[in-house]
């Protein structure tokens, strides 16, 4: 009787260290969606303020392309001004309002 008690807390001993184990990985599995979770959300938030960030400069970098555009065409006009090659009837360029950053926070 005692080499079955010895094989019966031998199986019971197996069996909890398997449970033990299942339990560990589902614990391991959970924390690791939870991660990925955690991870992806992050990810968004990132990704949605370089993309504010990129806009923002786009922005930006046209406003003073057209301020350039600007300062050029003021330039050709005094110059059109002063010449007697001839008279031009050329129209004004718009430039657009300057990007406000705080217009581009997440």
């Amino acid at each position: 009787m005692g080499a079955a008690s010895a094989a019966a807390a031998a199986g019971i001993t197996v069996g909890a260290s398997a449970l033990s184990g299942y339990a560990s990985a589902r614990a391991n599995e959970k924390a690791t969606k939870e991660s990925r979770a955690a991870q992806s959300a992050l990810s968004k938030q990132e990704s949605l303020q370089n993309m504010e960030e990129s806009k923002y400069d786009a922005d930006l970098s046209y406003y003073y392309e057209q301020l350039a555009r600007q300062n050029k065409q003021r330039g050709l006009d005094n110059y059109r001004r002063y010449s007697t090659i001839g008279k031009e009837n050329t129209s004004s360029i718009v430039v657009p309002t300057k990007p406000d950053s705080a217009d581009y926070e997440v």
